[in-house]
């Protein structure tokens, strides 16, 4: 039951950051509310995947000391990016580690860069 109330909160909660971009901030206090761990948020990173429009979105779990994102793709490579933020992982789905949220914002500004240039090449 956790769990189903956890992906409702994702679809509730779930921002657009630019055309074809999209994330969610997972918080300690949004993972204790519904009683789940990191390894379980994990687990709903691809229900995004269903939005008409999206390319490429994210899922950032605060876990204390670090923020790990979670970064999936319908076309434009993120391993790269994820590379670029002490991760690594396949062309459509990787996963980065970052300092605190303004480094995620980084992150995210660099994601819509990748979503925009693959646009453009991709009309």
């Amino acid at each position: 039951e956790n769990l189903m109330r956890f992906r409702a909160f994702i679809f509730e909660k779930y921002d657009v950051y630019q055309d074809g971009v999209a994330y969610l901030k997972i918080t300690k206090e949004d993972m204790d509310k519904y009683g789940v761990d990191p390894g379980e948020v994990s687990t709903g990173v691809n229900l995004l995947r269903s939005l008409e429009g999206l390319y490429a979105w994210c899922f950032a779990i605060d876990e204390g000391n670090k923020v790990r994102v979670r970064i999936r793709s319908k076309g434009p490579v993120i391993n790269t990016l994820a590379e670029k933020y002490a991760g690594g992982g396949h062309p459509l789905a990787s996963g980065a580690t970052v300092k605190n949220w303004e480094e995620f914002d980084d992150l995210l500004d660099d994601m819509a860069r990748v979503v925009a240039e693959y646009i453009r090449e991709n009309k």
